[in-house]
């Protein structure tokens, strides 16, 4: 399986100290340039920054210049628009995004995005966690990460919980 991310995914991960689950998950994982520079550069002390600078697992690509990627940064950030752009060059299966703008568009590239919570939900289908819930909870008191009270609650009912 081919797989992209944007920043988003990796930091907040990091922030709970579950990024683990990125390379149990998918194995290998794409990061544009971009990426890696917004986490690991402009990031540096940041969750995340040491965990992506020597992941084994993380494969660095240079996006190249195209019309997309020209386009896509009128709207998006940098990281998502190399992320994106990148995807559909090299026709990634997944794309790990949580923004919804940016989701929305990839999902007009025909793209599919996985977000923080999408991961969190496949790590318990395949029991490397037990609950999702206090997951959820550290992301949005220690990550600083938002979910809308409907969301929370969609998530907890399809983990089970």
């Amino acid at each position: 399986m081919v797989v992209v991310s944007d920043t988003s995914p990796l930091i907040n991960l990091a922030a709970i100290q579950h990024l683990w689950l990125i390379p149990e998950i998918y194995g290998q994982v794409i990061i544009p340039q971009e990426v890696f520079n917004e986490i690991v550069i402009e990031g540096i002390g940041e969750p995340g920054a040491e965990e992506i600078q020597s992941a084994n697992w993380a494969l660095i690509r240079t996006c190249p210049p195209s019309q997309l990627l020209d386009k896509l940064r009128v709207d998006l950030d940098p990281g998502e628009a190399e992320a994106i752009a990148l995807a559909v060059e090299i026709g990634a299966d997944r794309i790990l995004m949580d923004e919804r703008k940016g989701r929305q568009i990839a999902i007009g590239l025909s793209l599919k995005p996985v977000g923080v919570l999408g991961i969190l939900l496949r790590a318990k289908q395949e029991k490397l966690i037990s609950t999702v819930r206090p997951l959820m909870d550290r992301l949005l008191e220690e990550a600083d990460f938002f979910i809308h009270d409907s969301l929370y609650n969609e998530v907890l009912i399809l983990a089970g919980e």
